[in-house]
């Protein structure tokens, strides 16, 4: 089954790799809100991982295009 849709086409990517891709991304938004969840209890620990992780994400949006 092939699934096309104005986004893939725009993107010129398969199904698969935006599902592959896009849940890559969702790993590390998880692993960025619960660094920033114990971060917010002991402020010491996970001082810098998820801005590093947010801007290191939007690097890649940014190449991507």
């Amino acid at each position: 089954m092939k699934i096309k849709s104005k986004h893939l086409l725009e993107e010129n990517i398969s199904y698969f790799s935006h599902f592959v891709r896009a849940w890559k991304f969702n790993i590390k938004i998880v692993k960025c809100f619960i660094a920033l969840s114990i971060h917010s209890i002991i402020p010491e620990l996970f001082k810098t991982y998820s801005s590093r992780t947010i801007i290191q994400m939007s690097d890649e949006f940014k190449t991507t295009k």
